[in-house]
């Protein structure tokens, strides 16, 4: 995105079934990380505004794993 700004495009729909939205805020699942991306947030900040979420995500999955790692 910022290497060459004038050929970098992001792919258009569809996207297996959605017509309407960027593949890529599909797989990322909000358009809020792209929207970062192109705001010019480094990937290790917008990372870092992870890190609470996972921490929490992973003290609820705990108690449901078959196998500790």
């Amino acid at each position: 995105m910022s290497l060459y700004p004038h050929h970098f495009q992001y792919k258009q729909p569809p996207y297996e079934y959605e017509y309407s939205s960027l593949p890529m805020d599909c797989i990322l699942g909000s358009k809020e990380v792209r929207r970062q991306l192109e705001d010019g947030t480094p990937v290790m900040e917008i990372e870092h505004m992870w890190q609470r979420q996972l921490e929490d995500f992973k003290r609820v999955r705990q108690k449901y794993l078959l196998y500790d790692m």
